[in-house]
């Protein structure tokens, strides 16, 4: 299938409750993801949940241009990254929410922010280079299971990751 002609309803993305802002939205991120996924055994549908997750339908700070970071990757080394940028942010730590300032990638593309994150389920991190391989679907067997793998792997401090 060629990614330029992925949409929402090949995805099977329910938009009757969304606004023409978020399904704009959706529309112009679509593609990358079913680049990305498609071609390196991911699961689009997984990578635009977490994007709309991570970037509230794009609507972010660090989602929006020119940082390009759609799933809140922290600054770390990847050959997408084109920089860097630091923002408020709230992590779960010793039982409690506390906000932090944090560095995150910034990318000079929404496509480069996919390909990042394909970068870090591939290496995951450096406490654990294997840390998301179980969200590929050759481990993760369906989209349900991929997502539920990204939680369980500690992907977020949140511990509602995934439950919206």
């Amino acid at each position: 299938m060629d990614a330029r002609a992925v949409n929402q309803k090949a995805l099977n993305i329910k938009t009757s409750s969304l606004t023409t802002a978020q399904k704009n939205w959706l529309n112009s991120i679509v593609p990358a993801a079913a680049e990305v996924a498609d071609s390196n055994g991911l699961y689009a549908s997984v990578m635009v949940a977490q994007a709309i997750l991570e970037s509230s339908f794009g609507t972010s700070a660090l989602a929006a241009a020119p940082y390009n970071n759609l799933f809140g990757i922290k600054a770390s080394y990847s050959p997408y990254v084109s920089g860097y940028a630091s923002f408020s942010t709230t992590e779960y730590v010793g039982n409690q929410y506390i906000t932090v300032k944090a560095s995150f990638n910034t990318y000079s593309s929404v496509t480069n922010s996919f390909y990042d994150y394909l970068y870090k389920m591939n290496h995951g991190v450096t406490w654990n280079t294997s840390l998301y391989h179980n969200v590929f679907r050759s481990v993760a067997g369906s989209y349900s299971q991929a997502a539920k793998n990204l939680v369980s792997d500690g992907y977020a401090t949140d511990l509602t990751y995934g439950q919206n």
